[in-house]
């Protein structure tokens, strides 16, 4: 789990960030159309664990940031309206948010669906998570089982 040496989430809190998720249940994403709403940083920004992320997207006024030690990376969200929760790929990082995450419902696709962003990350879908379409429209499906 991201955060501290116990396993717990870190407290992002005093950056104006009460809301925490672990990556791994859905990372925040968005539609095509929508994705533009962002900023991404990384070492080279001075950004370098999930408290400097943290207080990059606090200096920026997001409305909700993540950060991933797999891509040693930040992203800064500036808008809560059209994001959702990544429903397959499983990714490792902290996300954190002035509105609680568990309100996020999950994508309609996956990031790595030909429909959204395939053609912009096929290395990352296809090496990288070995993304496989027929299981995650059954995952997708399940879960617009479990929430109606």
């Amino acid at each position: 789990k991201p955060g501290t040496d116990d396993g717990q989430l870190d407290d992002f809190s005093m950056y104006g960030y009460p809301y925490s998720m672990d990556a791994a249940e859905g990372y925040q994403t968005f539609p095509p159309g929508f994705g533009e709403d962002q900023q991404y940083f990384n070492a080279t920004n001075g950004v370098i664990d999930s408290r400097s992320c943290a207080v990059k997207c606090q200096e920026l006024d997001a409305s909700s940031g993540a950060w991933n030690p797999r891509w040693e990376s930040c992203w800064c969200y500036f808008s809560q309206l059209e994001i959702c929760k990544e429903p397959c790929l499983e990714e490792v990082g902290v996300e954190f948010s002035r509105t609680p995450l568990t309100d996020l419902s999950y994508c309609e696709k996956s990031l790595c669906d030909s429909e959204w962003y395939y053609a912009d990350y096929q290395d990352y879908c296809d090496v990288d998570m070995s993304f496989d379409s027929a299981a995650c429209d059954a995952k997708i499906a399940a879960l617009s089982q479990q929430s109606q």
